[in-house]
């Protein structure tokens, strides 16, 4: 749709504040999205005549050898879904992210890029793996993730063995009661999995951590 903005929160930290007030129509407690609110450095809100129908949360993770784009949080309203505009959330935060750390700093220019996310949805763990762009190094991605988990939730653990974020997502709308809460992915693998090694059917808060090199 041709009608959406998207807007880079700098001097606009107000619409943080009605972002907050719409947690209800968001699925997610106040507490969690204030909690990542306050912790990213890049936020992009969609705006329709003066509405809100989505948002993005990131932080800057890097490290002195690589630059790391954290995204914790990426809502839409349901009536907004399938438009593409948690792609052009993402698409935008990540722009700002690489032109801050890469373009305008020439001693980053040859770093490698990586984002990391975490996800309790089979549906949207399909649609980020879809689009990984290199392998990572397994050493390299269980660093990263478990970068990401301190940086995501102080009360969350970390299996380093199956990048399983434990409660990471309590108080969120990806922490599901029932099976029929959960959104399938197109591959029964994924589901399978979502289902009887991560169980987050039973609201137990957990999630995938999912790590790509984008550059």
């Amino acid at each position: 749709m041709t009608d959406i903005n998207i807007i880079l929160i700098g001097e606009h930290r107000g619409l943080v504040h009605r972002i907050l007030r719409q947690c209800d129509k968001w699925g997610d407690s106040r507490e969690f999205i204030k909690d990542k609110a306050d912790k990213a450095d890049i936020i992009c809100v969609a705006v329709r005549n003066d509405k809100i129908p989505g948002f993005c949360l990131a932080k800057n993770i890097s490290t002195g050898s690589e630059l790391i784009i954290a995204f914790f949080a990426t809502r839409v309203l349901p009536d907004y879904r399938m438009m593409g505009i948690s792609k052009k959330l993402i698409g935008r935060a990540m722009r700002e992210f690489i032109v801050r750390n890469k373009v305008l700093k020439i001693a980053n220019w040859f770093k490698p890029v990586y984002f990391v996310t975490a996800t309790a949805s089979p549906l949207v763990y399909e649609q980020i793996t879809k689009y990984k762009k290199k392998e990572v190094v397994k050493a390299d991605e269980t660093r990263i993730a478990e970068m990401f988990v301190k940086a995501f939730s102080e009360g969350a653990s970390f299996d380093k063995d199956t990048n399983i974020i434990k409660g990471g997502f309590s108080g969120s709308t990806e922490c599901y009661y029932s099976e029929k809460d959960v959104p399938l992915a197109g591959d029964e693998n994924i589901n399978s999995m979502f289902k009887n090694v991560l169980q987050v059917a039973t609201g137990n808060g957990n999630g995938l951590v999912v790590v790509s090199r984008i550059m």
